[in-house]
């Protein structure tokens, strides 16, 4: 298995580091060699998660019960195609600063402490993820989904950083950071970032 535990933003966006939920730093490659389950060359585009690896080195070993996350799946099943789980997770430091995400195979829902901000990805029509659609009436049903969703996950694991009483728990914000500096910053906007960009190509 060939895998990382992150991505990184290598100027992606105009920015640096892995602080974001954007797919340059959460979609991640997971690439599998297994001779007697895979066939060679084949991509799976299934959602799957770094929980997932447990599970499988125990089904190698000869033990298909050992599951100590209930969002692990053995990875056998995923690429056969049975496969009950509809969501995966990330999460991005916490308390006011706290960074959580849901993605499926067609929309991404994150949500910033330290902004009070919500995004919502439609994956299948901007795969680029440069249109947010939280608040937009059409995408209503869908965010209100996601949302619900990760918060109820939060609930049930008693994580009252993240939620209080079926919602957000919110803090004061963080101090905005000095003065040409972006540490914290989920984006990096610096007043020169335009004359940096233009270095780059029209491409970026």
């Amino acid at each position: 298995v060939y895998t990382a535990d992150h991505g990184e933003m290598l100027g992606d966006y105009g920015s640096v580091g892995k602080r974001t939920m954007l797919n340059p730093a959460v979609n991640i490659p997971m690439i599998v060699q297994w001779h007697d389950e895979f066939e060679a060359g084949v991509q799976n585009d299934t959602p799957v998660t770094l929980l997932d690896l447990f599970p499988t080195f125990a089904s190698v070993a000869g033990n298909d019960s050992i599951y100590p996350s209930s969002e692990g799946r053995n990875l056998r099943d995923v690429v056969a195609g049975n496969n009950d789980r509809e969501f995966v997770y990330s999460q991005f430091s916490e308390g006011a600063t706290g960074l959580y995400m849901i993605a499926g195979s067609d929309y991404k829902y994150v949500y910033s402490v330290a902004d009070r901000k919500s995004w919502l990805f439609d994956l299948q029509k901007d795969p680029d993820e440069s249109k947010n659609w939280s608040g937009n009436p059409r995408y209503e049903t869908i965010e209100n989904k996601f949302q619900q969703i990760l918060i109820e996950r939060f609930e049930t694991d008693n994580y009252d950083q993240a939620v209080e009483g079926g919602h957000w728990r919110e803090y004061e914000p963080p101090p905005f950071p000095k003065p040409d500096s972006d540490d914290g910053l989920l984006f990096q906007d610096a007043a020169h970032l335009k004359q940096l960009l233009s270095k780059l190509g029209p491409y970026w």
